[in-house]
C-alpha cells in the first residue's frame, strides 16, 4: 500500500513538472509598465493583522493606532517605490 501511494505521488509530480512551459517569455514593455525588475518580477508584501487579547484599549484607541500603523506602512512603501 505504501509503495503504490509513493508511485502515484511520484507520477503526479512528474506530470506536473513536464506540463510546465520550458521557455520563458519575457515581455520587457509589460515589465516596465508594471514597475517590475530586470527579470520581470515585482515585489509584493502580504501581511495579516490579527487583534490580540489585550482589551485595555478602547475601540476608538485601537482604530487610531491601526490607522497610524497603516499610514506609516504606506509612507515606507512609497519611499521604497512599492506602490
Amino acid at each position: 500500500m505504501k509503495k503504490s501511494t509513493l508511485l502515484i505521488l511520484f507520477s503526479f509530480l512528474s506530470a506536473i513538472g513536464f506540463s510546465q512551459e520550458t521557455e520563458a517569455k519575457y515581455d520587457e514593455e509589460l515589465a516596465k509598465s508594471l514597475n517590475a525588475d530586470e527579470y520581470g518580477m515585482k515585489k509584493y508584501v502580504f501581511c495579516l493583522l490579527k487583534t490580540g487579547i489585550n482589551t485595555t484599549a478602547s475601540k476608538e484607541e485601537t482604530k487610531k493606532i491601526f490607522e497610524g500603523h497603516m499610514e506609516n506602512i504606506n509612507k515606507l512603501a512609497q519611499k521604497e517605490n512599492w506602490l
